[in-house]
């Protein structure tokens, strides 16, 4: 009796939603395929930044990255893991702060350098 209640529940959603069972499958399948490539993703990137942090001989960012992993599955909040958003932030950030530093410096040996007459 349960699983007739469910299957009609499951068929008013449908219904609702205006997808025959078919598209369901397919909609959910892509989702699934989807996610799996984002975790593949998440795990090469993770790879990639242990091997970084363990030639850098940074021992407790390598322990974090190996931890959060195993955490990661747990909870997504429990992963140490940036962004890939995180990295490009990052890299903008570095280049903002040198162009600033090169227009102070610019504006600093204009202000040393004698007026010409």
């Amino acid at each position: 009796m349960v699983l007739i209640v469910q299957l009609l529940l499951f068929h008013l959603k449908l219904s609702r939603l205006n997808l025959t069972t078919y598209q369901f499958i397919l909609r959910d399948n892509a989702e699934k395929r989807e996610r799996l490539k984002v975790e593949r993703e998440r795990e090469s990137r993770r790879i990639v930044a242990i091997g970084n942090a363990k030639r850098n001989q940074q021992h407790c960012k390598f322990f974090m990255l190996a931890i959060g992993g195993q955490l990661g599955k747990i909870h997504s909040c429990l992963d140490v893991l940036p962004d890939e958003e995180d990295n490009q932030n990052q890299e903008t950030n570095a280049t903002r702060y040198e162009e600033t530093k090169l227009e102070e410096e610019k504006e600093s040996e204009s202000e040393l350098s004698p007026e010409p007459k």
